[in-house]
């Protein structure tokens, strides 16, 4: 790819016109479709001026997360009859609920609860515990890792009458998620999945029987059994029929084999979904209630969710019975009020940071980054953001993942002296810096207060910080253009995935620190192909190594998934804070 291609270059490319003008409208987010422009042959660059032409300002896919669920109010004893209305919003509505090509790629509702994979982590079980069982009888890895055969449960049932799953089912499913077959009969090859990396290396799925196949891969791709099956979208199984009678609007007509089918839906208004009549009670295993007949969503655009007090309008008036995406202040106004119970629980998966542009001129000089390291006080960024210094966080891989976790990563604390001796030692004698977030508008908690924090950290060793509200584009996209970043991020529950944002080929997307390590990006490929656990964890603790001796990024914390529901409604959240609609339940 030439990546000194403007957007002259891309004005015949097919199908980016299209993907130009979802992105203006803020049908789709930034990462969205920096990936889907890579798909199409784009550099990055190039995508990246594309979208300073549009003006976008497209939200942040990243969603936000957490893990054991905490709540102002223990979880509560079911009481009472199964059945009734649950009534849930607002909900940022993304008008895809096809699992190749939607915004989230990760249990984000309504999709867990519509549609199944192979497998599914548990709510409330301990950080690293396995996935367990859902849709397959049995999974078996291959020695050599490279194959994974599927022995399926029988007599699953699909949405509106398409019939019993079987393995024929699951083949064309994966073998379109991976972006091996058109997404639709017909459709143009500049659609395809945006989630083809998921099955990074895959070959084919094989149909031994009729409930039985298996997955083969030119080479071990270890996420595939830690992320694919039981956390994205990707990994869901769908009837081929589905897909060929609606084409390209599968997307607005989801089927599954979830305990809820949809039964309308006006994009940007609401859904409706209803309990399936012919749920095989797979997830009932897992712990899950399917305890309503009737789940409704309450939708408002992509780009125009409230925040604050309008947030919990719908609650308090009674509208509906449970939100989420709320901040710190809105749970500390409900919470003590009798009718209302409140959640945060934990995002491990996600993360705040602090990106320092190593390709800068002035921030080359590793002296310089770490006086900017020490010069920062992160307990009164942690607080300024409204959350618990609990959450702090030492290098990029939470202990909740299980996997990768470093425990022995330095904790720093402010030493303004001892900034102030480093900027000395590389001949610095002023410093004036540019502080800005890429999706303030779309980063969860306080992040204006806390750069605000962070200039004034900085001014204490004579750096003089400017915070840019609204960084153009080239802010990201162009190396050495940038200063310091104070970003979010949503991850997934490997590490693999926390990783791969911050390799060689990142820089100008994701990379904001435009830092590139040939050695990392080479274990973060070794990382993907390594099975065993203790050699996964040398390889992941030696990456944060890295990251930590070049001084790119300044490691914050986690974050919290902040929600309420009325005191008639418990909530239940997996591992990541994402609400599981079908374990809810009456109080």
């Amino acid at each position: 790819m030439d990546d000194s291609v403007g957007t002259a270059g891309t004005a015949h490319v097919p199908g980016l016109a299209a993907l130009a003008d979802d992105a203006s409208k803020a049908r789709i987010d930034r990462r969205s479709f920096l990936r889907r422009a890579a798909a199409l042959g784009v550099s990055a660059p190039a995508a990246a001026a594309i979208l300073a032409a549009c003006g976008s300002s497209t939200p942040s896919s990243g969603a936000s997360g957490g893990g054991s669920p905490s709540s102002s109010v223990k979880p509560a004893a079911p009481g009472g009859k199964k059945g009734g209305t649950l009534t849930f919003g607002p909900f940022a509505d993304g008008e895809d609920y096809d699992p190749a090509t939607n915004n989230f790629d990760f249990p984000n509702p309504p999709f867990p609860s519509i549609f199944e994979g192979m497998t599914a982590y548990v709510p409330g079980q301990p950080a690293g515990s396995p996935a367990q069982n859902l849709l397959a009888e049995a999974v078996e890895a291959s020695p050599d890792g490279r194959q994974y055969h599927f022995t399926l449960k029988q007599g699953v049932e699909f949405h509106g009458g398409y019939g019993e799953m079987t393995a024929a089912d699951v083949k064309y499913s994966w073998e379109r998620n991976a972006g091996l077959i058109p997404l639709y009969p017909g459709a143009p090859k500049s659609q395809t999945s945006y989630y083809a990396g998921d099955f990074a290396g895959l070959q084919e799925v094989k149909v031994t029987g009729k409930y039985t196949c298996t997955a083969v891969f030119k080479q071990p791709f270890v996420p595939f059994e830690t992320i694919t099956l039981p956390w994205t979208t990707s990994g869901y199984i769908f009837p081929q029929a589905a897909v060929l009678k609606y084409g390209s609007l599968w997307g607005h007509h989801p089927i599954g084999t979830g305990p809820y089918e949809v039964v309308s839906y006006t994009p940007q208004s609401k859904m409706v979904l209803r309990k399936f009549p012919n749920y095989s009670g797979a997830n009932e295993k897992l712990g899950a209630k399917n305890w309503y007949d009737e789940i409704v969503i309450n939708m408002v655009p992509l780009n125009a969710l409230p925040k604050g007090v309008a947030l919990t309008v719908g609650l308090q008036s009674g509208q509906v019975d449970f939100t989420y995406n709320l901040g710190a202040l809105d749970v500390n106004r409900l919470r003590g009020n009798s009718g209302f119970r409140t959640y945060e629980p934990l995002a491990p998966f996600d993360y705040y940071f602090i990106a320092i542009d190593v390709q800068n001129p002035k921030l080359k000089d590793v002296r310089v980054r770490q006086a900017i390291r020490l010069a920062l006080n992160i307990p009164e960024i942690i607080t300024a953001n409204k959350l618990p210094l609990s959450t702090r966080q030492d290098s990029l891989i939470n202990k909740q993942i299980g996997v990768g976790y470093w425990a022995g990563a330095p904790t720093y604390t402010q030493d303004v002296k001892q900034a102030k001796s480093l900027l000395a030692a590389a001949g610095v004698t002023s410093l004036d810096l540019q502080l800005a977030n890429p999706l303030l508008a779309e980063t969860p908690g306080e992040p204006s207060s806390a750069m605000q924090v962070i200039k004034a950290n900085l001014a204490q060793a004579g750096i003089n910080v400017t915070i840019i509200e609204t960084p153009p584009t080239s802010y990201v996209s162009k190396a050495g253009f940038g200063g310091l970043a104070y970003s979010y991020y949503g991850g997934a529950p490997d590490p693999y995935y926390q990783f791969e944002w911050f390799t060689c080929s990142q820089i100008g997307v994701w990379n904001y620190a435009s830092w590139c390590n040939p050695t990392y990006s080479s274990d973060e490929n070794k990382i993907a192909s390594t099975s065993a656990t203790a050699q996964r964890d040398a390889i992941a603790i030696e990456m944060q190594k890295l990251m930590d001796q070049d001084c790119s990024y300044v490691w914050l914390s986690s974050a919290i998934n902040f929600a309420a529901s009325n005191s008639k409604t418990q909530a239940i959240f997996d591992r990541n804070g994402n609400p599981l609609l079908h374990y809810f339940y009456s109080t």
